[in-house]
């Protein structure tokens, strides 16, 4: 239909060792996924190991 705007959602996923430190490539994730700082910092708190109630808390954001 024309005039119709859609958006394109996608999803990361991250598997890590949890005995293991990552660093994620956040100038890559900046340009190639066009993430925000903010969704650079959530993505590298998951690699970190942190769970969703962690994340809220670090981000000051509200969980539910």
């Amino acid at each position: 239909m024309p005039n119709q705007q859609q958006t394109e959602q996608k999803m990361v996923v991250f598997l890590t060792e949890p005995d293991k430190h990552y660093q994620l490539a956040s100038d890559c994730l900046k340009q190639h996924d066009q993430l925000s700082q903010r969704e650079v910092k959530i993505c590298q708190l998951c690699v970190d190991g942190y769970n969703l109630e962690a994340i809220t808390e670090e981000c000051t954001l509200t969980f539910g």
